[in-house]
């Protein structure tokens, strides 16, 4: 009787096992038609809208509990923060500053509070014309404090930030700061901004937190997707800006790069001489020589890099470490996202919604409409 009661137990076990694994990684998509917001945690349970229309954008906390987006359907716009499993009821709702009514990116410090973004215009003619004002929002009691211009890049565990201001191509510079805990600068430095690129969509894209150093890849200020200088930084406090190696290579600006989470290595994406493909290069800052994983593409759709680095091109997915070198999957998808807990929640070319392993999809979703994922911070 004693061993069918144990076989009984395990049985309910493994099936409450099995519903908590296939649950517990909820993904959420903006329909770029209407801009609602839907959830969905696995394929048993239809999608939910947890905004109808109008949201631009939206990103996950670290640990995967909440999501914040930003609810562009009227003007001014607001942040809104919500619990998946609640939806319904907002944690945080607020409009940041009536004077700059646009809001632009939003980023993560930990779990409890975002780094928002607002335009100065209404409708900005251009970004590089546009005053990227920061603010901090605490989730605990709704708190805004200004910060002044930039974008935040919140070191991983510690409290501290780096605020980059890229500057206005040629004449104003850049600037980096790095703010401890309780936002006093610990570090204030300049740099040249950089030709065609003064604008803050790149910024995150160029930065890795190592220990209490934020290392930073600075394009050559002239750089009009040409051969070009490229340096490597290293920004402590303590100390100050260093540089630490310096490239020579046809860099693509736009495409930003991606760091190995040690900030070794990074990728990045380099034109072909007629600027019709691209090719997707990788480097060691210790060697400081480029090595080509993939040429002559004609989108580069997705990097991401976590224990292995992932690309995905409009042709296929690979993966590269410099242990494996390049490996290659048959698995074409139009997009891709990186959760809180590692995983890739990908679109498919049928425009299913579904989680990444190795070769495998498992699909979420049947047919969405033409949608954008959502992950956690770039």
């Amino acid at each position: 009787m004693m061993n069918r009661l144990l076989l009984i137990f395990i049985l309910i076990w493994l099936a409450a096992s099995s519903v908590v694994a296939q649950t517990a990684i909820p993904v959420a998509w903006i329909d770029l038609a209407d801009g609602t917001l839907w959830i969905a945690s696995d394929s048993s349970t239809p999608p939910q809208a947890v905004q109808a229309s109008g949201v631009s954008s939206a990103v996950w906390s670290p640990n995967g509990q909440y999501i914040a987006y930003i609810d562009a359907s009227n003007t001014p716009h607001q942040v809104i923060v919500i619990n998946p499993d609640t939806p319904e009821e907002s944690i945080i709702q607020t409009m940041i500053d009536p004077d700059e009514p646009i809001l632009g990116y939003l980023t993560w410090q930990g779990n409890d509070a975002l780094w928002v973004n607002t335009f100065f215009q209404n409708t900005p003619q251009s970004l590089i014309e546009t005053n990227w004002s920061l603010w901090r929002l605490a989730l605990a009691d709704g708190t805004l404090q200004p910060v002044g211009q930039g974008r935040a890049y919140p070191h991983p565990t510690d409290g501290q930030v780096a605020v980059i201001d890229s500057g206005r191509y040629p004449d104003e510079a850049g600037q980096i700061q790095i703010l401890d805990a309780v936002l006093n600068p610990t570090l204030t430095e300049s740099f040249a901004a950089v030709g065609n690129a003064s604008h803050l969509g790149w910024v995150p894209r160029m930065v890795v937190w190592r220990g209490e150093t934020l290392r930073m890849v600075l394009p050559d200020p002239d750089v009009l997707y040409r051969e070009t200088s490229l340096s490597i930084v290293d920004y402590t406090p303590s100390i100050g800006g260093q540089v630490v190696a310096q490239l020579d290579v046809r860099f693509n600006v736009f495409g930003g790069v991606q760091w190995s989470p040690d900030g070794e290595w990074f990728a990045y994406t380099t034109l072909s001489d007629d600027l019709t493909q691209q090719h997707i290069d990788v480097v060691s800052v210790d060697s400081q020589i480029p090595q080509r994983l993939v040429e002559n593409i004609s989108t580069v759709q997705w990097i991401m890099w976590r224990d292995a680095l992932t690309l995905v091109t409009a042709e296929q997915l690979y993966t590269w470490t410099p242990e494996t070198g390049l490996v290659s999957f048959d698995t074409p998808i139009q997009s891709a996202a990186q959760m809180s807990d590692g995983a890739i929640v990908v679109l498919t070319l049928e425009r299913q919604v579904g989680i990444l392993s190795g070769e495998t999809i498992t699909i979420i979703t049947d047919t969405t409409p033409t949608s954008s994922l959502v992950g956690v911070n770039p």
